[in-house]
């Protein structure tokens, strides 16, 4: 089987570096690319898909170290798909890439200002205070 995916868009948000819970701490890095899709719709407009990224160990250091949020970046890696339930009962789910490799897409010189980076919209699923990382098993990492 193969589960191999490759995409390249903008950081939401500067990875956010936690520690897994346990006896034998690994790091890992959470970010979101905001990624334009080939084609635009019937009026015009571009649509853009927000894809969560995890990244692990050394990976995680150089994603918390070296990305920032409107960062152009691509990341090769592999999708999986986390399931749980609410407290009432509610199934929920979400994607995300686990990152294997991610290489810088533009020169520092023509990279954007932080004011300009794609923004994740209010309907994204994390408003309201949803948030899919809450209560995932992980410490934040200080």
């Amino acid at each position: 089987m193969l589960n191999n995916c490759s995409i390249m868009g903008r950081l939401t948000r500067d990875p956010e570096m936690r520690q897994t819970k346990g006896g034998d701490p690994l790091l890992v890095a959470k970010f979101g690319l905001a990624v334009e899709r080939d084609y635009t719709t019937e009026q015009g407009e571009k649509i853009t898909d927000f894809i969560e990224i995890v990244a692990w160990r050394k990976k995680a250091e150089f994603a918390e170290k070296y990305l920032k949020k409107g960062q152009l970046v691509a990341i090769q890696g592999s999708l999986y798909r986390n399931e749980w339930e609410t407290r009432d009962g509610e199934k929920r789910s979400y994607h995300y890439i686990d990152a294997k490799n991610i290489y810088f897409a533009e020169s520092k010189k023509s990279a954007p200002e932080k004011e300009a980076a794609a923004e994740a919209p209010a309907d994204s699923g994390y408003s309201n205070g949803f948030d899919p990382f809450a209560d995932d098993g992980f410490d934040p990492f200080a």
